[in-house]
């Protein structure tokens, strides 16, 4: 029975490293960091946390790790009546990775998520895409092995915690709400000491720090339009 599970952690893993990413990566770096950035005030009590998802929305950050960093960009495909699909792309310095998710409503915690969620359509590198799709009776669920994916998009606040402000390089935010959340990563995803935002779309995500060390901060966002492809 472990066999599935393994086979989906290895299309998390990377090979050597791609000296065109790494360029792109830096390239993309030096862009953000030139950009305007934000100032954002303390949000009003009532307003939600996320903002309800939209076709267009994008959010993209850097996870760092020494002087390794990764990208990765989630943007609202379609938001409707019929389902919500999320296109998530992650450019390390050894592999680009990108992820089609079917959910039938947004979801806002991790147990809707897993079970809103319908399909996946993953594709590493140049391989040829994978299809995962899911039912509530599956013998073998892999929506287990895959949580680092769509578990990045419903961090959650804790609710007893006081406000902090955020510094990330896209903006600095002000009453930000402490959670916690899982955010993908390479092989297992990363469990996240976050502060969330509604000025940030899709999860609320301004920054998090693992326990292991790795740094994840905004460095991008937009509400309509969608990002440039990464």
């Amino acid at each position: 029975m472990r066999a599935p599970a393994l086979t989906a952690l290895t299309l998390l893993t990377a090979c050597t490293t791609d000296h065109a990413l790494v360029q792109r990566i830096k390239t993309e770096m030096t862009r953000y960091t030139r950009a305007l950035h934000r100032q954002e005030p303390a949000p009003e009590p009532q307003e939600p946390l996320p903002s309800p998802w939209q076709k267009g929305q994008y959010v993209v950050w850097a996870t760092t790790l020494g002087d390794k960093v990764t990208l990765t960009e989630a943007q609202i495909e379609e938001a409707d009546a019929q389902a919500v699909i999320v296109m998530i792309t992650t450019v390390s310095p050894k592999l680009r990775t990108t992820s089609r998710l079917t959910f039938t409503q947004q979801p806002h915690t991790r147990a809707e998520a897993k079970s809103y969620l319908t399909q996946i359509i993953r594709r590493r590198g140049d391989e040829r895409p994978l299809t995962y799709r899911f039912h509530r009776d599956m013998r073998v669920d892999m929506r287990d092995a895959l949580e680092p994916l769509w578990a990045t998009l419903v961090p959650e606040a804790i609710s007893d915690a006081p406000p902090e402000t955020a510094h990330a390089i896209a903006a600095t935010m002000q009453g930000c709400r402490p959670g916690h959340g899982l955010f993908l990563a390479s092989p297992l995803g990363l469990e996240l000491r976050a502060l969330l935002h509604p000025s940030v779309p899709i999860n609320g995500l301004v920054s998090g720090k693992a326990a292991t060390g790795e740094t994840v901060e905004v460095v991008d966002l937009g509400w309509a339009g969608g990002a440039p492809a990464l």
